[in-house]
């Protein structure tokens, strides 16, 4: 190799002999320092080559920029500007390497392997937090610098604290369609030390219109589960799809906020036009729930590594307004990692949490210990009075080629399927066992079952009608409390006060429960005084009204021995 001299505005380069034999690859290097620390970035413009509406989605200019950590030198250009072949050929270092024998091939695609597999074993997903303060993340927030989408902070502080009203994000998106772009610096001017400002690729109009499509997509589910949403999508010629502007489709909007949590949040995916969905490790969740809430109307978690802590995770308050609660086990899809792990005991301890009665989605994946008593557990729950899916299918995970390449998913077993039967054999119609009915498809999105639950017996009284009539849920937690673990009676009497009036009722053992005798009792109740309340009467299998001097015989849950 030869080596130019350097001059006053360009490091020394190296020329590689262009006669040599070789395999060529393309590297990156600053063209002023000379450091391979070259980040590249490419947006899309709204500006198309032909200068008509954009026929495909290759027809839109694109703007590269190069950016170097070393010297902070910033070069950006759009493809279709004449000096754009000339940017890119500074920035491009061809490097050639002698060409490999075929043992030297196979010694360092073992290497490889081998270490991909090592990384893999020692893998967690998401990382976690480089601060375990929250102040040294709103320090962070205070220097994101300039936004390139206009933000209204009244109006957005009202959606954070209502994430369930449409009706303000309806205002949101009106009020963003009468916005002028943001003007912002750029990187390139901030790394020169200039002051001039920019305006930014982010329209207002397309974020108007993309909150609005999600708003629609919304509406769409709740009337119809099944609906077809390819004619919500469709905009200037080009079909966009729903699934894939989960993760926005505007430069910096939504995620100027949230970019600050980077290092311990990951799938942040848009619901109803904002960032609503985040994945996090369960202790991250527990030390930063209230910052996220504070950037965010988050309805939606995907949490992993809850077991070690799952008692402070179950009793904590920032589960109440969550619909969507995704605990997987193998997400990462190799043979190593175990995001969760759980087993029946910790879904009989997900059961009782009072934090979780807005749950509609619920996916255990890939958790291969949990048997039909984990649902069980569900079914009996108190409190997921709302609960209109359970995932639990496990898959199984292998190489394409032998031991190279990505790990393929291959479905092993829906269990639901194969549980279903037995588990309405014990406790009636379950609607979440029925997702193909209701949504079309085994494994629906959860955007589709939180806008149409299924579960809830005011949004779907069809359904509730073909369910077993089940007690408050502030009777069940009394009933139990008068049990003992074996079944016996604690208590004789039960009082609860209720919105309707307090219920007072007397209470015997009746026979043990045959179906399940380790987690329910029946239990004789007679109803002393109370407003009528719709039970099932196991004697008679029939739904009936506890009115006063009326006895029906009803399943009691077993407490948890302690």
């Amino acid at each position: 190799m030869t080596t130019t001299p350097a001059t006053p505005d360009a490091p020394p380069t190296s020329v590689a002999p262009a006669a040599t034999p070789a395999t060529e690859k393309h590297d990156l290097r600053c063209p002023r320092c000379g450091s391979g620390s070259v980040k590249t970035s490419r947006t899309t413009m709204n500006a198309t080559y032909s200068g008509q509406p954009a026929k495909d989605a290759y027809d839109y200019v694109k703007r590269h920029e190069y950016y170097c950590t070393e010297c902070y030198l910033v070069e950006s250009c759009t493809d279709d500007q004449p000096e754009f072949v000339a940017k890119r050929g500074r920035w491009r270092n061809p490097i050639f390497v002698d060409t490999y024998s075929h043992e030297d091939y196979a010694r360092q695609l073992r290497e490889t392997i081998e270490r991909r597999e090592a990384n893999e074993k020692k893998r967690t997903w998401p990382q976690d937090p480089v601060s375990a303060g929250v102040p040294f993340y709103r320090e962070l927030l205070a220097d994101r610098g300039d936004r390139a989408v206009p933000e209204h902070p009244e109006l957005f502080a009202q959606i954070l604290a209502d994430p369930e009203d449409d009706t303000l994000r309806r205002k949101y998106s009106t009020w963003m369609n009468t916005q002028e772009p943001a003007r912002w610096r750029t990187r390139e001017s901030v790394a020169r030390g200039a002051p001039e400002w920019h305006e930014s690729p982010s329209n207002p109009a397309d974020v108007a219109w993309f909150i609005d499509a999600q708003l629609n997509t919304h509406d769409a589910l709740r009337s119809d589960p099944k609906a077809d949403l390819t004619p919500i999508w469709f905009r200037n010629g080009y079909q966009r799809t729903f699934r894939k502007m989960r993760v926005g489709m505007v430069m910096d909007y939504g995620t100027h906020e949230l970019s600050v949590t980077d290092d311990f949040t990951e799938q942040r995916f848009f619901v109803r036009g904002f960032i609503e969905h985040v994945a996090i490790k369960a202790r991250a969740f527990l030390d930063f729930a209230a910052f996220l809430y504070e950037l965010a109307p988050l309805r939606h978690l995907t949490l992993t590594y809850c077991p070690p802590v799952l008692g402070e995770l179950l009793a904590s308050p920032h589960l109440d307004r969550i619909r969507t609660l995704i605990l997987p086990n193998r997400m990462l899809r190799n043979e190593h990692t175990r995001l969760n792990a759980l087993t029946d005991d910790h879904v009989a301890a997900l059961a009782l949490s009072p934090h979780l009665g807005r749950v509609n989605f619920l996916d255990l994946e890939d958790n291969e210990a949990l048997t039909i008593r984990a649902l069980d557990h569900l079914a009996l729950s108190p409190h997921l009075r709302a609960l209109s899916y359970v995932g639990a299918d496990v898959y199984g995970y292998s190489r394409a080629y032998g031991s190279m390449g990505d790990y393929r998913q291959t479905l092993y077993q829906r269990r639901v399927d194969t549980w279903r039967d037995e588990l309405e054999a014990r406790h009636g119609y379950l609607p979440w066992l029925h997702p193909e009915d209701h949504y079309g498809t085994p494994t629906p999105l959860f955007e589709a079952v939180t806008a149409h639950p299924v579960g809830d017996d005011t949004f779907r009284p069809d359904l509730a009608a073909r369910r077993r009539a089940r007690l408050p849920a502030e009777v069940d937690v009394a009933l139990s409390n008068c049990l003992y673990p074996d079944g016996s009676l604690r208590e004789r009497t039960l009082r609860v006060p209720l919105p309707t009036g307090p219920l007072l009722a007397t209470l015997e053992r009746a026979a043990p429960d045959p179906d399940l005798p380790e987690l329910r009792a029946l239990v004789t109740l007679t109803v002393d005084d109370g407003a009528p309340l719709p039970a099932y009467d196991v004697a008679t299998r029939a739904n009936v009204p506890l009115r006063p001097r009326t006895t029906a015989t009803v399943g009691a849950r077993l407490p948890r021995p302690r």
